[in-house]
């Protein structure tokens, strides 16, 4: 992520690049980074040469070289232990959970063995169309085996069958029962029961 006034009109722009043969592209379309920069225009690029233009081919290097530059490296969903001391160990969540973004978590004992476990709901449809839609979640259950294990249940094991953008989760508890309310962006609320576990 670039962040300068690349056009010197007194506000930062951010571009954001990835590396393709050792060169920082710009990640968005030639349209889309000429509207946030419309002084791209006069260079006058054919779709096809802005595509292979580093940042570095549409910038001065000095410009370039004041920019505040972020790279961004690592994009796994993970479970970060405190270990002390400001020292975390970070552990990748199963591939299942990669499979699409986690956008809330709620920590709570499932299967009532005294241990937290992990409730994820997931999804993002918000993409420019170039991007796709994240969109292979159906949310996932951690049961916690104690000594920093989870176990990853399968989907007919969990009961979870949820579709779209999850953004929250709240536990409803009663004297009878407990569930799981799952809040979904421009959806209905879907609510589970927490069923007993068998011994």
């Amino acid at each position: 992520l670039w962040m300068n006034d690349y056009d010197m009109n007194g506000s930062f722009e951010k571009i954001l690049t990835q590396t393709i043969n050792r060169k920082d592209v710009t990640v968005f379309l030639k349209h889309d980074v000429e509207d946030q920069l419309p002084s791209l225009k006069k260079q006058n690029l054919k779709h096809e040469s802005f595509a292979v233009k580093a940042i570095q081919d549409l910038f001065p290097p000095d410009l370039l070289k004041s920019s505040v530059v972020n790279t961004f490296n690592y994009q796994s969903s993970i479970i970060a232990w405190n270990d002390g001391n400001m020292h975390f160990t970070v552990e990748k969540m199963p591939a299942q959970v990669q499979f699409s973004s986690a956008n809330v978590i709620l920590c709570t004992d499932i299967n009532k063995d005294g241990k937290e476990d992990i409730v994820i709901g997931g999804n993002e449809f918000g993409f420019p169309p170039q991007f796709g839609r994240l969109d292979a979640s159906y949310g996932s259950v951690l049961l916690n085996r104690g000594h920093k294990q989870f176990k990853l249940l399968d989907y007919d094991q969990s009961g979870l069958e949820l579709t779209g953008q999850v953004r929250d989760i709240k536990e409803i508890k009663t004297v009878a029962k407990r569930s799981l309310l799952f809040l979904r962006n421009s959806d209905y609320p879907v609510l589970y029961e927490i069923k007993p576990s068998k011994k």
